[in-house]
């Protein structure tokens, strides 16, 4: 009295295809949806003076063939990189530039800035977009993986 167990190869390997395909494709959506995370956090972050800032802030899915995908979240206003990253003290020039100070209309060519204190607003939302992935992935994961073992 006994039995056998036979595992067939092809079996396997189809079923395995399948899975891999099913990830593959979930990925590109896992993705998107992390970053659009990452994209809400990030605008919460940002400093807000004129609102420019806020509204250049996007994630996007940028690439996405088989089972990788890329995304960004980023800001493009142009001056996104010194609130993020911050500045030295620095001498702008122009022809006129114009600002208010004590009330008054000021013109004038050259002006020092002081620098700006980093804000890093976007890299506060890399925990958020790391999460969201991490979770989409797990459930795109356990479901393909769910398919293949039953």
């Amino acid at each position: 009295m006994g039995f056998s167990v036979t595992v067939d190869d092809g079996d396997v390997r189809a079923s395995w295809r399948l899975a891999v395909a099913e990830i593959g494709a979930g990925t590109a959506q896992a993705v998107r949806h992390a970053v659009r995370v990452g994209e809400r956090v990030a605008r919460a972050e940002a400093p807000r003076k004129t609102g420019a800032l806020e509204a250049s802030t996007v994630g996007e899915l940028t690439s996405s063939t088989g089972m990788s995908a890329v995304g960004v979240v980023k800001a493009d206003a142009p001056h996104a990189a010194s609130i993020h990253d911050g500045s030295k003290p620095h001498e702008i020039t122009g022809n006129p530039l114009a600002f208010e100070s004590g009330g008054k209309k000021v013109f004038t060519r050259r002006v020092f800035h002081p620098g700006t204190r980093a804000n890093p607003f976007i890299d506060r939302a890399a925990p958020a977009t790391e999460d969201a992935l991490t979770s989409e992935m797990t459930t795109i994961v356990n479901a393909a993986t769910a398919k293949f073992s039953g």
